[in-house]
């Protein structure tokens, strides 16, 4: 409302024609006060051995047992995740150049758009600063050459000029974030369906990193120094 007010007055003042237009001249939406955001916490060790034991028991989850083990040792956003390609994985390096993501088009009113031939863009990452490389442990090392040596042998999707993403799906369509937050749904409640006796809080994939995060502040490192080191691992597998 302040900034409104104040780049009002210089659309009004026509002696100096400060402005044409106000671009703070717009409704904010409606909060709904009945709306509570989700709570992301750190995923309990315990329910996490639960999950991962469940995805092996069942063949039709087996890859997501992969999926989880990449998330929690390199902390990747999902949508980083969704966009790794061939191309990005330095085996010999042992690297990860993390260099864009998956998202889905929104129009203004929250929905899917139609504008492409599919819902999924390729864009940057979130920040300016999320261009980065991360170390590749031998866990999470030996879950993509699982997932790629297991893809689906199809025709595969380019999106914007990108192709040879490590995870996709039956159609050969990569995944959207949406999709994979399902799934994790879906795999919590067929457990606890199974176990009903031992159950497994929701968790979505972005609390892997949340989860990834605070395993690395328990080992002693410092939070302000990790981009420095993710620089460091960069140069050094560029190096080799």
């Amino acid at each position: 409302r302040i900034l409104c007010s104040a780049f009002q007055v210089a659309v009004d003042d026509d002696d100096e024609n400060i402005l044409l237009k106000n671009p703070f001249d717009f409704k904010m939406p409606k909060i709904d006060p009945n709306h509570k955001p989700q709570k992301r916490d750190v995923v309990d060790k315990d329910h996490l051995k639960k999950l991962l034991d469940y995805c092996l028991e069942r063949k039709i989850y087996n890859k997501w047992y992969y999926v989880i083990i990449i998330l929690l040792g390199t902390g990747l956003r999902i949508s980083e995740f969704l966009g790794l390609t061939f191309d990005d994985i330095d085996f010999d390096g042992n690297t990860i150049s993390v260099n864009h993501q998956v998202n889905c088009y929104y129009n203004i009113r929250g929905t899917y758009s139609r504008a492409k031939d599919n819902d999924l863009t390729v864009n940057p990452p979130k920040t300016a600063s999320g261009e980065r490389f991360v170390a590749m442990r031998p866990e999470v090392k030996e879950s993509i050459l699982w997932l790629m040596n297991n893809r689906p042998q199809v025709d595969e999707l380019e999106v914007d000029g990108h192709k040879g993403f490590v995870l996709i799906n039956r159609n050969g369509v990569p995944y959207n974030a949406d999709t994979v937050d399902a799934r994790f749904r879906q795999m919590i409640d067929n457990h606890n369906k199974k176990y009903p006796n031992d159950q497994i809080p929701r968790f979505t994939p972005h609390c892997l990193r949340h989860t990834f995060c605070t395993d690395m502040v328990y080992r002693g490192m410092n939070v302000k120094n990790r981009r420095s080191e993710e620089r460091r691992v960069g140069k050094e597998g560029r190096s080799r």
